[in-house]
């Protein structure tokens, strides 16, 4: 017999599956089960909870109804949390606006949202960085996925205060649980250093967007300037604390992509966006990882770590090599703590209950690990099944996928994982606005940034 859509949807969802689990939990409990089956069984009844999107300034708003999402008809994650434990969570609304011109004119409409939009969007953060002030750096990658479709998003590193949602706040969380915007730093070449042409090569700031370079990592130095790895050359980039590009792209010696400017007659050989989505620092040198494998090589789970000497602006001969879950497992992040660890973030490409890998890896004093060689690697944190004793989102994002006790950030770009300076965690999300809806069906994703311990 064929439901209703409207039926098959409710049954498919994580929110009828959770309560299922939990009625036949409590009917083999008491012994019920078999009489349960012998006589019969009706579906439990239960609603889905619509979410609300509202833009930062009113001016980009859904249409769509918003829905728990399942992206898939398997069942939620397993209520068995890891050795994470949740301890903070802020998100910026998918639609907020920053000041500047009119983008996403070459975008389709998705999730109810309808380009351009009045002002800059900012779809996520691929990378975060610590002031230590409460406030963090936020770097956006592109813009809108392609170099075809992001000439008119400017490249920008914003500084964003959230307020906690936390265990003491988060049955009241009223006034909680919000990114601030405070200010940007808008990049840009005004000497000229970049040797190609620029979308805005007739603009003497030469201001860069998301058609001339894909920013994905970053690094502060201790002097405020800020190293980038992106992913059309691979390219490291090296802007001023204003945001002047101060020498010119340093490609790496022997990898490039198929959206490498200077590419010309050669092959590449990395595929598109598998650039330095990582990258971690010591200080001293830069640590590069690709994001895909290189396309020669023979364990398509290797993912290569470059080693780059700020102080020499130089590549060195060293390179380490790291073993993915799957051939298509991608790297989100890497971050060495002061203690020499290498924390990596790996991800699978999948939202909601189709999701199945965001962890936390650690490479223990990896800095005495043997160049050339494969380092070994062990799980630090599962990120679909973070324990959330002090129900952190349940009351003011309840009813959304993931939000509960194990609390899953089952979202599809995790691209971040520092750790701060009180030893906690950090780990935040590139929401591809607008195109992913991990939260709730028809409604595109928030920037979330989320911070938890491990036991």
């Amino acid at each position: 017999m064929k439901l209703p859509p409207q039926l098959q949807h409710f049954l498919n969802s994580p929110q009828f599956q959770q309560v299922l689990a939990v009625i036949v939990g409590l009917l083999v409990a008491t012994g019920l089960f078999g009489a349960f089956i012998g006589g019969g069984s009706s579906n439990p009844d239960g609603s889905s909870n619509n979410g609300s999107n509202s833009g930062g300034n009113g001016t980009v708003t859904a249409t769509a109804s918003a829905t728990p999402s399942a992206s898939a008809s398997s069942s939620a994650p397993e209520p068995k949390a890891s050795n994470a434990v949740l301890e903070a969570r802020a998100k910026l609304s998918a639609t907020y606006l920053a000041e500047g011109p009119n983008s996403g004119k070459d975008t389709d409409p998705k999730n109810g949202q309808n380009p351009p939009y009045d002002g800059q969007v900012i779809p996520g953060f691929s990378g975060v960085q610590e002031i230590g002030d409460g406030t963090f750096y936020g770097l956006p990658d592109n813009g809108f996925g392609a170099k075809g479709n992001s000439s008119d998003f400017l490249l920008r590193i914003y500084t964003v205060k959230p307020t906690w949602e936390t265990a003491d706040n988060a049955a009241n969380p009223e006034k909680v649980g919000g990114i601030e915007v405070l200010n940007f730093i808008q990049l840009k070449d005004p000497n000229n250093e970049i040797q190609w042409d620029i979308v805005n090569k007739d603009d003497a700031n030469r201001p860069l967007t998301g058609a001339d370079f894909d920013l994905e990592s970053f690094w502060v130095a201790e002097d405020g300037t800020f190293w980038i790895g992106e992913e059309f050359g691979p390219y490291i980039l090296h802007f001023a604390k204003d945001g002047t590009l101060l020498e010119a792209p340093y490609a790496h010696p022997s990898v490039k992509s198929p959206s490498n400017p200077t590419l010309g007659s050669e092959t590449a050989n990395l595929r598109n966006s598998k650039g330095f989505e990582a990258m971690a620092s010591d200080g001293r040198y830069l640590y590069p990882i690709f994001e895909g494998y290189i396309d020669d090589a023979q364990n398509k789970k290797a993912r290569v770590i470059s080693q780059f000497d700020m102080q020499t602006q130089q590549y060195t001969d060293k390179s380490w090599t790291y073993l993915t879950e799957d051939d298509d497992s991608l790297i989100g992040d890497a971050f060495l703590t002061k203690d020499g660890t290498l924390l990596v973030l790996e991800r699978d490409d999948a939202l909601g209950a189709e999701a199945k890998l965001k962890k936390i890896y650690a490479v223990k004093n990896f800095g005495d690990s043997t160049p050339a060689g494969e380092l070994k690697k062990e799980e630090h944190a599962d990120l679909l099944r973070i324990a959330n004793p002090g129900k952190i989102g349940m009351v003011s994002d309840k009813g959304a996928y993931g939000v509960a006790d194990p609390f899953s950030f089952a979202l599809r770009s995790v691209e971040t994982i520092i750790q701060l300076e009180d030893g906690r965690y950090l780990t935040a999300l590139d929401n591809n606005f607008p195109g992913d809806d991990g939260r709730y069906s028809g409604k595109p994703d928030d920037t979330e940034i989320i911070i938890f311990s491990v036991k």
